[in-house]
């Protein structure tokens, strides 16, 4: 077990520490490259900018990132030589392991030049350890979990360092430790706030970030959502359930100017909603937004372009057709500073489920939000799932035409994902009433479906798609390198007909047991239709095969091949789980 540090930040407050030197801080990025979802991730840089500007040269930080167990490994060597006095670690999704392997090998062990020293303070944040803090306090029982948003707990934590008479950590808001009998206690609970948010985020992973091949980067303008009630978010209990709230412009457009001076050009705006509502105040924001945006892509030949996120009653609500006039407005000025692309969740072509995810959205109203977008001739992404634990084969039929009818392949490719029952969200606390227990490294609580139906029909897709979901999420992640069209590479555009195609086999897989489901010959239909979509996804992954051995992948080949290498598929291994989920 780690040993107790008594004189530093850590759970037991001694003396202050007095540096001759800057505090050294490292703060560790953790995520999963196999993750079901592209999840935005600007939490590292956002503490580490935060940090800088608030304390400006008394403490010195470090940033790194880990998607893999090669990037573990060197950033363990980086921070081995470096000796941090603090250790954050932002654990995402599908990073738990990597997180533990950090961070063993890390604490109390030689550190560098054959010289022992002391184990940095660690501090766990993000999503995981939000939800979670238990499972890190047994495993490090002198850490410190930061609940939530990190920035203000974070200044506070760091304070310590320089205050001769240290507040409590029992006194600091939103944290979970343990007490001298190593029992895991919280402090109060407090609602953040983003008006004191002024210090920018950090750039030191940028430039690896572009030489890796990314095309977008993220940046962000408000936190939190005007609706916040949606059954599977977590946005809203991630946030002590306050709502949407803006950050301040000037640290905005800050971020952005250091972002450009790196050479970058897209943004993804990785708001939850970007614009808070469409009220007039709102729409006026948005608006002096839109204006600062065009002087800002003035300065550049090609301009700028950007991505935000949106929900669809924002875009359209058929009771308000003059607001939907005025938000459409508010979306040309937009469009003129850059916006090529704008993201909202569909989710469901089922009123049933809908009502079920509590979306606030009829469903004539997700159509009216498609087709303002569509009109401004600007891309679509949106959010989309099939499946959830009270789903219907009728659900699922309803799902299939809609997402046929409106062409939703075209900005969806996933159109077979489940509902993740996420732990803080209300299908996570049904799952917790159930006594489910959770998987942590996800988030998210596994149920089984009420359907036995629909239940055979989940189990045959997932069974077959996890066999080469790694692969097609690495295309996924290829062709998401672009937003803006004008800037969008081969590669990119190749790697998004590779997904539509696996997309679109799917979508005729789930029609195809859909329809197969109420006759008499289930049981004999299903070999040839599991047969038909193996056969095609191994077409695709041939011509994906094709395209490394004429070098049409370039910078991604080694990750693809790699992808390809692991997701080899044959009939008598498919056929043998087939056996398995049929019975």
């Amino acid at each position: 077990m780690m040993k107790r540090l008594e004189n530093k930040i850590g759970i037991h407050v001694g003396e202050m520490v007095r540096f001759g030197r800057p505090l050294s801080m490292a703060v560790v990025s953790v995520s999963s490259p196999r993750h079901y979802t592209l999840w935005n991730a600007l939490a590292a840089e956002s503490l580490a900018g935060d940090v800088r500007g608030f304390f400006g040269t008394r403490v010195k930080v470090s940033v790194f990132r880990v998607r893999s167990d090669t990037e573990c490994r060197s950033v363990i060597l980086s921070l081995k030589q470096l000796c941090p006095d603090v250790l954050g670690v932002s654990v995402e999704c599908g990073g738990v392991d990597l997180t533990c392997s950090l961070v063993g090998d890390l604490m109390d062990k030689v550190w560098t030049n054959g010289q022992t020293s002391e184990a940095p303070d660690l501090l766990f944040g993000g999503k995981i350890p939000t939800y979670f803090p238990e499972f890190f306090l047994a495993k490090f029982p002198s850490s410190i979990a930061v609940l939530g948003e990190g920035e203000l707990p974070m200044r506070r934590l760091v304070s310590r360092y320089f205050d001769p008479y240290p507040e409590s950590l029992c006194e600091i808001p939103n944290l979970a430790y343990c007490d001298d009998s190593l029992q895991p206690i919280r402090s109060r609970s407090e609602q953040p706030s983003c008006s004191g948010l002024v210090f920018p985020p950090s750039t030191d992973t940028v430039s690896e970030l572009l030489e890796a091949g990314a095309g977008t980067l993220m940046t962000q303008a408000s936190r939190g959502c005007s609706w916040s009630k949606c059954t599977y978010c977590t946005v809203s209990s991630f946030r002590g359930h306050k709502k949407w709230e803006p950050l301040p412009w000037n640290r905005v457009r800050q971020h952005m100017e250091s972002l450009i001076a790196l050479g970058v050009r897209e943004f993804e705006f990785c708001d939850d909603e970007f614009m808070g509502g469409r009220d007039a105040e709102h729409l006026d924001r948005v608006t002096e937004i839109a204006n600062d945006l065009k002087r800002l892509a003035k300065q550049f030949e090609n301009g700028i372009a950007f991505r935000i996120f949106l929900i669809p009653h924002t875009v359209f609500r058929s009771e308000d057709p003059a607001g939907n006039l005025a938000v459409s407005r508010v979306l040309q000025e937009l469009k003129q500073a850059g916006l090529v692309r704008v993201y909202f969740g569909v989710e469901s072509g089922s009123d049933a489920q809908l009502k079920r995810y509590c979306r606030g959205t009829p469903r004539d109203d997700v159509i009216g939000a498609l087709n303002v977008v569509k009109r401004l001739r600007v891309g679509i992404d949106c959010g989309f799932i099939m499946f959830d634990p009270q789903a219907t084969v009728e659900d699922i039929w309803d799902n299939v035409r809609f997402f046929r009818k409106h062409q939703l392949i075209r900005h969806n490719q996933w159109p077979f994902r489940p509902l993740i029952a996420n732990s803080g969200a209300g299908f996570g606390q049904v799952m917790a009433r159930r006594g489910i227990p959770p998987d942590a490294d996800y988030m998210c609580y596994r149920y089984s479906f009420g359907d036995p139906k629909v239940q055979n029909i989940f189990d045959i897709v997932d069974e077959l798609s996890a066999k080469t979901r790694s692969l097609f999420y690495t295309l996924k992640v290829i062709s998401k390198v672009h937003f803006d069209p004008a800037a969008e590479s081969r590669e990119s555009r190749r790697a998004r007909d590779y997904v539509i195609q696996n997309g679109l086999v799917y979508l005729d897989l789930i029609e195809t047991l859909i329809t197969s489901s109420d006759g008499q010959g289930w049981g004999r239909s299903l070999p040839g239709a599991i047969c038909n979509a193996e056969n095609a996804i191994l077409s695709i992954i041939k011509e994906v095969q094709r395209d490394l051995a004429g070098g049409f992948f370039g910078p991604y080949s080694e990750r693809l091949e790699s992808e390809l290498d692991a997701s080899s598929i044959t009939i008598p291994k498919f056929h043998q789980a087939l056996t398995e989920i049929t019975g």
